[in-house]
């Protein structure tokens, strides 16, 4: 009846996309995840500079080129689709681009989103600093949000 999805970097990416074509998935844990196009990119005042986003842009840039493919729609417009999943976003606190999509994608979506900044650690370190804390909180979030009541038949 209910799904929930655990996805890191790219994978995390990835169900983010799938979220407003799939609300069946109600809750969704990304580690890491951060964007994937320009028009993302840009939406972080701090990389809106071609200097700051020089690398960024130009690799996007090739992938059109060499795939023929449009960028995909952007992140926060899949996860607005859906009113019924539920974010836990985990972000590296040593980078901070990945901190700051992180918050954005949390202050965007509201009460349906969790930040966890995990300081000290690099992208998707998370879990091998704190193994512990780590499967607490995932499995916290996965029962508050998967779990529902029980439907008796008549």
């Amino acid at each position: 009846e209910r799904i929930g999805a655990l996805g890191f970097s790219m994978g995390g990416e990835v169900l983010l996309g799938a979220s407003g074509a799939n609300p069946e998935i109600t809750a969704i844990v990304t580690d890491g995840a951060t964007r994937r196009s320009t028009e993302e990119l840009t939406a972080l005042p701090s990389e809106r500079s071609l200097v700051r986003s020089f690398t960024a842009r130009v690799m996007y840039a090739a992938v059109r080129v060499f795939t023929w493919e449009t960028p995909p729609d952007p992140l926060l417009e899949e996860m607005s689709r859906t009113e019924s999943t539920a974010f836990l976003f985990v972000a590296a606190g040593k980078n901070e681009l990945e901190v700051a999509f992180n918050e954005l994608f949390a202050e965007a979506l509201g009460d349906r989103a969790t930040l966890w900044v995990v300081n000290d650690v690099e992208h998707t370190g998370a879990y091998t600093r704190d193994p512990d804390e780590y499967e607490r909180r995932l499995l916290d979030f996965f029962e508050d949000h998967l779990q529902g009541t029980e439907q008796t038949a008549p």
